[in-house]
């Protein structure tokens, strides 16, 4: 029986030219890696703490635009401050807006508004027909921070 990985090896890393990772380290950027993940999918799932309309759209639309009428997409944010629920709101109608305007016709967009509010793990679920692959971590995006996630 072929033994199965759970969890890879490799650790992905935002800005890894900010911390020092030595010749024995495996990791990639981040950002490369959930594009390439992203280019398959056939279902998206995006849960994090933070988020940022500009990277959130490239992420998605790194999905072939012939797949994007039958690739569902799934985004929750949190929130630190219920004084930010007006401008989040405002932010996923136009994410929701860039999403279906790049040829994406399952858009689910949410915030979570319920004490306690903020979270600030990631989580990516790319679903390859019936193979998903998870990013967890604390890495945004797009982000100028040095945070890691694993893969699994």
């Amino acid at each position: 029986m072929a033994e199965k990985r759970a969890v890879s090896s490799t650790i992905y890393v935002g800005r890894p030219d900010l911390i020092e990772l030595g010749d024995d380290v495996d990791y990639e950027e981040i950002d490369e890696a959930l594009g390439a993940a992203a280019a398959s999918a056939t279902e998206i799932t995006i849960l994090g703490g933070f988020y940022s309309v500009g990277p959130l759209v490239s992420l998605c639309c790194k999905v072939k635009k012939s797949k994007r009428k039958t690739c569902r997409i799934k985004i929750a944010v949190g929130l630190e401050a219920s004084a930010m629920i007006p401008r989040t709101w405002e932010d996923m109608r136009q994410l929701r807006r860039d999403l279906l305007d790049s040829g994406f016709l399952d858009v689910t967009v949410a915030i979570v508004d319920r004490a306690p509010v903020h979270f600030h793990t990631k989580l990516f679920r790319f679903l390859h027909t019936t193979r998903p692959v998870w990013f967890v971590g604390s890495a945004n995006p797009g982000s100028e921070r040095h945070e890691l996630m694993v893969r699994l």
